[in-house]
């Protein structure tokens, strides 16, 4: 009896090895001959295949488009008006590299912002900086490797059941530098930081106390403790507040990503406990200030890691959550002697009414007027002022 394989393509071949090696590794063939002539067959020839032949291959209908998007300014692409769904055809532009927005942001839920991307559901999108694609053409083991990121960045994202779009844009090294995921009937959610060559080694010098780029596991990871810390901070810096807030936020989450995800480094938290007393000294006599974290270190001699690390561990708060609570104990002295809400907000160091007001409704589950308003009461019934 005789058998035609088929094996009269590159893409066929290429498609055979990978499901192939597939099975291998799931245990599902042990020695399928069929499978083993295509998979022998198929990687003497795939050097010829190209990464958006590989990438159309595996996903029909996928759009492949080659710019350098490390051009776009990071904050650019958490903005609803962002135009993303130009990624999602074969033609993309420079106008997505060089768009600016024309005024204020719109709503997530306006019409103009959904129909964007409900237009993007369904759909995959890859882009590829031309640097990237040049080294692909003569290193084909590069090409599969930037291909195991697709598939391993659908594979962990993807929701069964779902409608969901996918845009993954890679930088000229191979990694993933940008991803999100669109799904039906909920909103696009992208929070990204382009950090500096510069920052990184800052930052990774305090943590770990060597001036080297940290390498990471891994490209996505799905985690929700580094989410508590992400969302935080990409609020504080569209903002553009609160710098003790932001710089530890940062560090924590520098820290935790490193400590799980990188290079391993020394984890052991010194007790450190008269440098600790020292730093809840400095933020007892200077609450009423602008305080920064670079202070606070220099006053209790510590790195900004190891004060991050033994001041939470020796007090169970963060300093900035220490240093806050500082501020609004004083602040309800104040307000129960009837100091109006925005003089109390001035005087413990808060940056304004608004910062002031939304912590203390955290801390005492009271809006500071109201607050106030429970010892005016007593002192018209004639009670006393206190708690």
């Amino acid at each position: 009896m005789k058998m035609d394989f088929g094996l009269t393509g590159k893409l066929g071949e290429y498609y055979l090895t990978q499901q192939y090696q597939k099975n291998r590794v799931a245990g599902k063939s042990d020695s399928v001959s069929f499978a083993e002539l295509a998979a022998t067959k198929a990687a003497e020839k795939t050097e010829g295949v190209s990464f958006e032949e590989m990438l159309k291959s595996k996903y029909p209908g996928a759009y492949y488009n080659v710019m350098d998007t490390s051009k776009i300014d990071g904050s650019l692409w958490g903005r609803n008006d962002y135009p993303w769904d130009k990624y999602f055809s074969n033609n993309a532009d420079d106008s997505v590299l060089n768009w600016k927005p024309s005024g204020a942001e719109p709503d997530m839920q306006s019409p103009a912002v959904r129909a964007k991307m409900n237009a993007m559901l369904g759909k995959i999108a890859v882009v590829i900086p031309p640097e990237l694609e040049e080294k692909m053409k003569n290193n084909t083991e590069l090409a599969q490797k930037v291909m195991e990121r697709v598939d391993s960045f659908l594979l962990s994202n993807s929701t069964p059941g779902e409608n969901e779009g996918f845009l993954m844009t890679f930088d000229e090294n191979g990694e993933i530098n940008h991803a999100c995921v669109q799904s039906d009937e909920g909103t696009f959610d992208y929070r990204g930081f382009n950090i500096s060559k510069e920052i990184m080694l800052d930052l990774a010098e305090e943590v770990t106390g060597k001036r080297e780029l940290p390498g990471f596991s891994e490209n996505v990871i799905c985690d929700e403790e580094i989410a508590c810390h992400l969302r935080p901070l990409h609020e504080i810096v569209m903002k553009g507040s609160g710098e003790f807030k932001k710089e530890e936020t940062l560090l924590f989450l520098f820290s935790y990503l490193i400590q799980n995800y990188g290079q391993p480094f020394e984890c052991c938290i010194p007790e450190c406990r008269q440098e600790i007393e020292k730093a809840c000294e400095y933020m007892a006599g200077h609450f009423t200030e602008r305080i920064y974290l670079d202070q606070i270190c220099s006053h209790a001699g510590l790195s900004k890691s190891t004060l991050l690390r033994a001041f939470t561990k020796e007090k169970g708060v963060t300093p900035y959550r220490y240093l806050e609570t500082i501020r609004i104990n004083e602040a309800k002295k104040l307000l129960s002697e009837g100091v109006p809400p925005v003089e109390a907000a001035i005087r413990t160091g808060f940056s304004d009414q608004s910062h002031f007001t939304n912590y203390f409704n955290q801390f005492i589950g009271l809006a500071p007027g109201t607050y106030r308003e429970i010892f005016s009461d007593k002192d018209g019934d004639g009670g006393q002022h206190g708690e």
